[in-house]
C-alpha cells in the first residue's frame, strides 16, 4: 500500500483536475448513449407494429437495416473528422 501511495504523490496535480473528470464524464456520456442508439433501432426494426405500419418484408426489411447501418457509420465518421478539427482548432 505504501508503495501505491508514493506512485500518486510522483504524479502532477493537473491529473486530478475537474477537466480530466469532465472530459472522462462526457466520454463514458457518449459511448452509452451510442450503444443505447444501437439498441433502440435494432428494437424498433424488428418490432411486428413496425414492419407492418411501414409495410416491410423481409427483403426490405434487411435493406433498411443496412441502410441505417450504413447512415450510423457515415455519422460516426463525419463525427471524428468533425472532432479532430473542433480539437486542433480550440485551446
Amino acid at each position: 500500500m505504501e508503495g501505491l501511495r508514493i506512485g500518486l504523490r510522483s504524479d502532477p496535480p493537473e491529473i486530478y483536475g475537474w477537466r480530466v473528470f469532465a472530459l472522462a464524464c462526457s466520454a463514458c456520456f457518449g459511448a452509452m448513449i451510442f450503444g443505447w442508439d444501437i439498441g433502440a433501432i435494432g428494437g424498433i426494426l424488428t418490432l411486428p407494429a413496425f414492419e407492418k405500419d411501414y409495410h416491410l418484408t423481409a427483403e426490405n426489411s434487411a435493406d433498411l437495416g443496412s441502410n441505417i447501418v450504413s447512415t450510423l457509420q457515415a455519422g460516426c465518421l463525419v463525427g471524428s473528422l468533425a472532432a479532430y478539427w473542433f480539437a486542433d482548432k480550440c485551446p
